[in-house]
């Protein structure tokens, strides 16, 4: 509607591959590997990630939003990550009046990265670096680290 002109080999490919090929089959494929992805980054923070570190269980998309511990900046974090080269969305760039300051969008929805747990693990580690920094606590004990359900 905002163009003067299509794509119109593209459409007709798509046109074509719903029409004639399994997209349902295609779907199933897709849902099943990224609730694969979603078990291993969930899995990873839980690893990685500070104790009372909370984090959502979506049954769709590819995303998880990470409620930080008192004392992490999620925008801090982000700043961080983007000078290792990894990209998170603070919490409150969803906010009209900037709540979700704990919180973190995370995306896994990038199927077979091999750099998923260095990612994961380093932004554990600065979240927890953050945490000891405000309370002088460390937040990296594993043996007390669970995922809320």
């Amino acid at each position: 509607m905002s163009s003067l002109a299509t794509a119109l080999p593209s459409q007709l490919a798509l046109q074509e591959y719903l029409q004639h090929k399994s997209f349902d089959r295609h779907l199933r494929a897709l849902r099943h590997s990224l609730s694969r992805q979603q078990a291993a980054c969930l899995r990873l923070i839980d690893r990685y990630f500070p104790t009372g570190t909370r984090v959502t269980r979506p049954e769709g998309g590819y995303f998880l939003w990470l409620a930080l511990p008192e004392g992490v900046d999620a925008l801090a974090l982000h700043q961080d990550a983007l000078r290792l080269g990894i990209g998170v969305a603070p919490g409150h760039l969803f906010s009209a009046d900037r709540r979700y300051t704990r919180h973190l969008r995370v995306n896994y929805g990038y199927l077979g990265d091999p750099r998923l747990e260095g990612a994961i693990r380093s932004l554990g580690d600065l979240a927890s670096a953050q945490l000891e920094s405000a309370t002088g606590k460390s937040g990296t004990s594993f043996e007390e680290r669970s995922l809320r359900p």
